[in-house]
């Protein structure tokens, strides 16, 4: 009776084998099998937990899977689309370990050969050590001649040093990261110039920005020139530029140059607006007011992303005793989205990690539209840029997917990276942070963090961190911070996150320039209606 059971279960083992060898070869996919024993109850966890984990089963449908008993140790196995055995794994794993297997398994496949592209410049800056560029740093250069005696070192335009052989200079960018330019003039023996590169630090990946060129004078009458200047990224082309007075189209720009004659009533007040549109929905703009009183003249637009929760009828904005009009109210169906989130991937995450992948997979997918976008930053012991901003739910998917739990907790370094991201970026915005522990390993201070979160002006939306610092930067952006007590809370916080990106308007208030450079103006938001809440940033810089 043995012998009968043992054959009968050796032929089902071989016909299950057997038809999984015929998928493998008709799908051309590799097979993954779970060798287990009979009494085995970390076998049972693993199919019972991992294996049903649905990030587990976003991956299964690239390989063929199946379990087959065994009298050995358990283990997994990965074999070729022809049954040749690969590699074996002797463990029983965990969910995120499965997940790493099946990655190994389909993406370690495929490796590509990169031919270096030949580069024939005279001199070029090398890529910094660090995404976020802060305090000193040794900028180096490789040259393309032996020509070349000295080189100068400029910063924001500023030459800040000159260097001969090895062309390498230690340069300042400051305590808090920002926007930098790089400059470098290479020179031969008598002087005479060769060559110069410059490279860009602390920008977002795919900076987008419009500005206002024409009408340089304050009081204008009839045909008047509207001119702009645009920045695009490379992948992306400009749809169109609409020019308006008063919020009255006027103009519509379709390729350069980007100007046009727009007719301005005489003594008539008002704004001349510039909106940009990119090919993949985003949009910028600028904006000029035109015949004011003197007291006015320099008047400027300034963005305030409000969170209101409930039906309003009046949004109010208040600078110290001055009331700052409201010009205009975009809401979510006027402007694009654009999210950035920060996953935390340290040692500690390594029980949430997988329903945290999960969870902020689901957010994206229903959160996003066909205008909107969005980035994704891991951090450990340091934070890394996954994916710049893009609409590609696939490789958004896959990048959250591949996240694996490491290392300390360099949470500032992280939002410091995120926020940076935004920089060009209009419309609705808002930066999402999931963190479990307290920062490590960070080379920014709370403060400066929280500075640069004022400078950006982007609602931070916190998950899971006690640090009052970064409870006070979501607070002061006009975003929220939440604890989490279990794990199957996670979809209920991100669903209130999504609520309160969908309650977003941008207010553009009109307001005086600064009587010094990138001055901070405190402001106090009122909106009136019914039991509503409302998330409002505390004030905004003036960058002029």
């Amino acid at each position: 009776m043995l012998v009968a059971l043992l054959l009968i279960s050796s032929l089902a083992r071989a016909d299950a084998w057997s038809d999984a060898l015929a998928r493998a070869q008709r799908e051309q996919k590799p097979i993954v099998v779970f060798y287990r024993t009979a009494d085995c109850p970390k076998c049972d966890a693993f199919e019972r937990t991992a294996v049903s984990h649905p990030i587990i089963q976003r991956r299964l449908p690239a390989v063929i899977f199946l379990t087959l008993p065994t009298d050995a140790r358990p283990n997994v196995a990965y074999f070729d689309p022809n049954g040749a055995l690969q590699f074996r794994w002797p463990i029983v794993p965990d969910t995120i370990n499965f997940g790493v297997i099946l990655d190994t398994v389909v993406f370690g496949r495929a490796s590509r050969s990169l031919a270096a592209a030949p580069d024939n410049a005279v001199i070029r800056i090398l890529p910094l050590a660090r995404q976020v560029v802060s305090g000193k740093n040794l900028v180096q250069t490789r040259i393309g001649t032996s020509s070349i005696a000295r080189v100068t070192f400029s910063l924001d335009g500023r030459e800040v040093a000159r260097a001969r052989v090895p062309f390498s200079a230690l340069l300042d960018f400051g305590a808090v990261p920002e926007r930098h330019t790089i400059g470098v003039v290479a020179f031969d023996r008598r002087g005479k110039e060769l060559g110069r590169a410059s490279r860009i630090v602390n920008e977002g990946g795919e900076t987008f920005w419009l500005r206002l060129v024409e009408p340089r004078g304050e009081f204008v009458n009839g045909p008047t020139r509207v001119s702009v200047d645009l920045r695009v990224p490379p992948a992306n082309r400009v749809q169109r530029v609409v020019i308006s007075w008063n919020d009255a189209e006027r103009a519509v720009l379709t390729s350069p140059p980007w100007q046009t004659t727009v007719k301005i009533p005489e003594n008539e007040v008002g704004f001349v607006r510039a909106v940009a549109e990119l090919d993949d929905g985003r949009t910028s703009e600028d904006a000029m007011l035109l015949n004011a009183s003197a007291f006015e003249s320099n008047v400027q637009l300034v963005q305030l992303p409000i969170t209101i929760f409930g039906p309003y009828t009046n949004i109010a904005v208040r600078e110290g005793k001055k009331e700052r009009r409201v010009e205009s109210i975009a809401t979510a169906s006027d402007t694009p989205l654009t999210v950035g989130l920060l996953i935390d991937a340290s040692d500690s995450m390594e029980a949430t990690l997988p329903d945290l992948q999960e969870t902020a997979i689901r957010f994206l997918d229903t959160v996003l539209g066909p205008r909107d976008r969005a980035f994704v930053i891991s951090f450990e012991t340091r934070a890394h840029l996954l994916v710049p901003a893009t609409k590609d739910a696939p490789l958004l998917r896959e990048s959250i997917m591949r996240i694996r739990p490491e290392g300390l907790t360099s949470l500032y370094a992280a939002m410091a990276l995120g926020l940076l991201q935004f920089e060009g970026v209009k419309g609705r915005r808002a930066m999402i942070v999931f963190t479990d522990g307290l920062d490590r390993t960070s080379e920014y201070e709370a403060n400066e963090v929280g500075d640069l979160a004022r400078r950006v002006s982007v609602p931070v939306h916190v998950i899971g961190s006690s640090e009052e610092p970064v409870k006070r930067v979501a607070e002061m952006t006009g975003g929220t911070s939440q604890m989490l007590e279990r794990l199957d809370d996670l979809p209920s916080i991100f669903a209130r996150i999504e609520a309160a990106l969908r309650a977003q308007v941008l207010a553009f208030i009109r307001t005086e320039p600064a009587k010094k450079e990138n001055e901070w103006h405190a402001v106090q938001v009122e909106v009136k209606g019914d039991r509503l809440q409302v998330y409002a940033p505390a004030g905004y810089y003036a960058g002029w």
